[in-house]
């Protein structure tokens, strides 16, 4: 039967490695903050915030997505799931759970970003409507911008956003 051996226990390897891992070098400069981030918010639940400003048009999270069939759908509505996703496709009949922060945008009726569903790309851009500021919370419509923009938006109570 074959064994497997790590480095611990073959000391000759053990060595090569650590010589090599030693003489390694960051080549890069450590990462920056995060231009957004996660705040929780008495009343709305969790939210987002800027940690650095953004212009009009610019693009705030592209944020990847997993598409939902409509059989998936009916699966979780009635789950807290059920508040997270994006109508999705031609017909709006499947969902798609964006990745990063993009699901976690909260509603307003005078949003500061908008959003684009990028179906051939699998991903929805969040784009700011406005100017904004470090610190501000990040917000979206979230019947977009069409013509049902102004149309009342109501959840149950849920008690994660007590």
């Amino acid at each position: 039967m074959a064994q497997c051996r790590f480095a611990s226990q073959n000391p000759a390897l053990h060595s090569a490695l650590a010589l090599r891992t030693r003489a390694v070098k960051p080549s890069s400069p450590p990462l920056s903050a995060p231009p957004l981030s996660v705040v929780f918010t008495p009343g709305r639940g969790r939210g987002v915030v800027a940690q650095r400003a953004f212009a009009v048009g610019e693009l705030v999270e592209r944020a990847p997505v997993i598409v939902l069939t409509p059989e998936e759908l009916a699966q979780i509505r009635g789950t807290l799931l059920a508040r997270y996703y994006f109508e999705w496709g031609a017909d709006e009949e499947s969902g798609a759970l964006a990745l990063g922060y993009g699901s976690l945008y909260n509603h307003s009726f005078t949003p500061n970003l908008e959003f684009e569903s990028r179906e051939d790309q699998l991903v929805i851009d969040f784009v700011a409507l406005r100017e904004i500021a470090p610190g501000d919370e990040l917000s979206i419509n979230y019947n977009n911008t069409g013509e049902f923009a102004d149309v009342p938006v109501q959840f149950e109570a849920h008690p994660h956003f007590d």
